[in-house]
């Protein structure tokens, strides 16, 4: 299997609360919300422009009115409901031929589902908040774009942001050893647990059926 990586541009601005090159483009079939998250955006956030969509194909012909790159929206801010199915977008966006595959994309749900994460990361979202969230939430999503972007992986059929977070090169003695892979505990060397620690197999270990025992 053959991976590609591919470096995104940068929106960052001269600080990490400076938003001002952002050209969002706002999908959200509520107008209660559309205008909270724009007020939001343009109050706070001081972001360029903040333009609304209502549904999937109101959205896809405002971001085929503008240019995909130059002054064009850099940004894509989606609900995700039973009105809006963003994972279906994701798939368009994403497409080998679409001109927005590099499109900042944060999906904005209800929906309080650890599965629900992974499959809109899984199709290639950027960021993910749940509703309701508040303008620091909202600040720290738009932080992580436009100061810490994620390269983009193209490994067949996936393509998307990175979806690993981490990247410390940590080679301390708790680093997992996927080869280990059978194993719950996968630690490179089996050192005594933490104060406070119990794990199976280890020393203070109790087991679910006796600790009302222990307790008297």
């Amino acid at each position: 299997m053959s991976i590609n990586i591919h470096r995104p541009g940068t929106l960052g601005g001269t600080s990490d609360t400076d938003f001002s090159r952002c050209r969002i483009l706002l999908l959200d079939p509520f107008i209660g919300t559309r205008r909270l998250i724009s007020d939001m955006l343009i109050r706070d956030m001081r972001v360029e422009r903040v333009r609304a969509a209502t549904s999937i194909s109101d959205a896809m012909e405002k971001l085929n009115d503008e240019k995909p790159a130059g002054g064009g929206f850099n940004i894509l801010f989606t609900d995700w409901s039973g009105q809006v199915d963003a994972i279906r977008l994701l798939g368009v966006l994403r497409a080998t031929d679409s001109p927005y595959r590099f499109l900042p994309v944060v999906v904005m749900s209800a929906i309080n589902s650890l599965d629900s994460v992974r499959e809109a990361r899984d199709a290639g979202m950027n960021e993910f908040m749940l509703k309701p969230f508040s303008a620091a939430v909202l600040q720290s999503r738009l932080r992580s774009i436009t100061q810490v972007p994620r390269l983009y992986v193209e490994a067949a059929p996936f393509f998307g942001p990175d979806r690993r977070r981490r990247r410390d090169g940590y080679g301390g003695a708790e680093r997992r050893d996927h080869s280990n892979y059978r194993y719950a505990d996968r630690r490179s060397k089996l050192l005594p647990p933490p104060a406070g620690e119990r794990r199976q197999g280890r020393p203070g270990f109790v087991g679910n059926e006796r600790r009302d025992e222990v307790r008297r």
